[in-house]
């Protein structure tokens, strides 16, 4: 069963004195342990944040760090369920987006800590895609526990903490146990990419993102759901793997994602749709395919990308020929290298 606490300002020395105990993993980020103002920019100082972690052998946990764009000043940053929907443009939303800032590597257990001090890397290093953000542009920590090591297995609790780059006020925090869903069977290293679709505006979404992935499967982000579709990737860098960049497309382009395991193309969307938001240069990492023949390497599985071909610019990727051979039906055209046109390689 999944249990939430969610706390604002004005209330936060309610987490701050209340006890905890766990069967780990778990995680409750409970405060700021050093002034979390003057984030917008590259030059900030390291950010810290205090949180109980109780990580049993074989457990892992990871943080993540992104802002959040909201055009509408207006509206209500105070409710974190609120920020989460927000996260992925839910609908009713005024064309929001969420931008990765920092993923740490995967910190494996066991650990047992009560109010241990969790560096959430410096601004000098979440900025090295995105310049900087508007003053009090809302940033968010999320620290996020996995059964297994390496930031695998299934997400038991996650935890998240929101304030303002200009002025470090806590905005709002959120903290779940629990979470719902099976142990995914992957090797140390791999992430696991779900695939979510959204009828009313019949586009597909992919992420790796626990955050979102959670987001997702409460329904706290309204009208997408599983397909039941996935594949794996690397989550770190590894001898001839290439990263996967991530862009949001903004509503101009058709309010959606796209990935590319290419420098080359990466580098094309930003020229070619200045209004894209890079947000991540690698957000993943893939084998790739010969670019002559569309052969992936052994041991890997053929991802193919598939674009609508619509104003509303949308693409899936598979890697199932099946479903490849009918979005192409459905107007779906493929794109990647060789015959098969395959974009990336998905190791196994």
């Amino acid at each position: 069963m999944k249990r939430t606490l969610a706390c604002v300002v004005a209330v936060l020395a309610c987490l701050t004195t209340m006890s905890w105990a766990a069967t780990g993993p778990f995680v409750q980020v409970v405060a700021p342990s050093s002034s979390l103002a003057n984030t917008c920019t590259a030059g900030s100082a390291t950010s810290t944040v205090l949180a109980n972690v109780d990580l049993p052998p074989g457990a892992s946990y990871r943080y993540v760090v992104a802002f959040l764009i909201v055009p509408d000043s207006s509206m209500d940053m105070s409710d974190m369920d609120m920020m989460m929907m927000m996260m992925m443009g839910g609908a009713g939303m005024p064309n929001p987006y969420y931008g990765l800032l920092y993923q740490s590597p995967a910190i494996n257990g066991p650990t047992v800590s009560a109010g241990a001090s969790l560096s959430i890397g410096a601004p000098a290093q979440w900025y090295t895609t995105v310049p900087a953000v508007a003053e009090h542009t809302t940033i968010m920590a999320q620290v996020t526990t996995f059964t297994g090591a390496n930031a695998s297995g299934a997400v038991v609790a996650s935890s998240a903490l929101s304030w303002d780059c200009t002025t470090g006020q806590m905005l709002a925090t959120s903290n779940a146990g629990n979470a719902d869903g099976a142990v995914l069977p992957l090797a140390p290293g791999l992430v696991q990419l779900v695939e979510y679709y959204n009828a009313p505006a019949d586009h597909y979404f992919l992420t790796s993102v626990s955050a979102e992935i959670a987001a997702l499967d409460a329904g706290q982000i309204a009208g997408w759901v599983r397909t039941g579709n996935n594949f794996n990737a690397f989550a770190d860098a590894v001898a001839g793997a290439s990263p996967v960049c991530r862009f949001y497309l903004p509503p101009v382009y058709g309010n959606s994602h796209f990935f590319s395991a290419s420098p080359a193309e990466c580098a094309y969307v930003q020229a070619a749709m200045p209004a894209a938001v890079l947000e991540s240069a690698n957000a993943f990492y893939v084998d790739t395919p010969d670019t002559a023949t569309g052969v992936c390497p052994s041991g890997t599985v053929a991802v193919y990308r598939l674009w609508n071909h619509r104003a509303d610019l949308d693409h899936r990727y598979t890697t199932s020929a099946a479903i490849k051979a009918a979005m192409i039906g459905q107007g779906y055209i493929a794109e990647g290298y060789g015959p098969d046109q395959v974009t990336m390689c998905s190791p196994q």
